[in-house]
């Protein structure tokens, strides 16, 4: 009985149960595609205000982009040909949004001194941010490049475990061979904002729409904080039959 409790418990611990909603969509151009988490395959077009669960995955094709709103109000933005899933995870240090951006290109606008973490995940690397704005481009044939336009990025390559910080004006080379290398980034190097290249016929949006209930940072730690503590308590509390 035991055991089997503990491991109900790190199960818990490793996968994050959390609340279901975690971002809504604010931008939608061309050919975008949504996988809920029960679906085998994306089976749903997704619009303006479609409100994203845990472990939902977007893709987007043929020279199109979608912004994504987080629960923050931290905008992240794919570029045509990038597939991601977004899901939110909490342990007992709080609660992160975890991105795994399989291919394709991203622009991560995350709000400075924001209540949750944000990592990206790469076949090549894990990508960490607090506050910045970056650019993260991957292939999983050759590697990853992070092109740092405001505030500081630190990426860590998975094979070598090798970590780079860099800073606005700079750009990080993680390869599939292990290594990880900051220069400064190239004229040319990096892409065009979505909303430059696609037209943003809409103003800038940074609120939710008003059908969808968002909760606040410190409002979400606290139930996810809670949630911890119960199971830690019951935890103990089988240990010791």
């Amino acid at each position: 009985m035991r055991k089997i409790t503990v491991l109900l418990f790190l199960t818990f611990m490793s996968t994050g149960v959390f609340a279901e909603k975690v971002a809504v969509m604010s931008k939608v151009r061309g050919e975008v595609l949504l996988q809920r988490e029960d679906a085998l395959i994306y089976n749903q077009t997704p619009t303006v205000g479609t409100v994203l669960e845990n472990n939902d995955k977007i893709k987007v094709d043929d020279g199109f982009a979608v912004m994504l709103l987080l629960d923050d109000l931290s905008q992240f933005k794919l570029r045509e040909y990038t597939e991601v899933r977004l899901t939110m995870v909490a342990d007992l240090s709080g609660v992160a949004y975890h991105v795994r951006l399989d291919y394709g290109q991203t622009l991560t606008d995350y709000t400075p001194g924001a209540a949750s973490g944000f990592q990206i995940y790469t076949p090549t690397s894990v990508i960490s941010v607090k506050g910045t704005k970056f650019w993260t481009i991957s292939d999983p044939d050759q590697g990853d490049n992070v092109i740092v336009l405001e505030g500081e990025v630190d990426v860590t390559n998975n094979i070598t475990g090798l970590t780079s910080t860099a800073g606005a004006g700079q750009t990080i080379r993680s390869t599939i061979d292990g290594s990880v290398q900051s220069s400064p980034t190239q004229e040319g190097s990096i892409p065009e904002d979505p909303d430059d290249s696609f037209g943003a016929v809409e103003p800038e949006q940074r609120t939710p729409p008003a059908d969808v209930e968002v909760e606040s940072d410190r409002s979400t730690t606290k139930r996810t904080v809670g949630i911890i503590a119960f199971f830690v308590v019951v935890l103990g509390f089988v240990l010791m039959l």
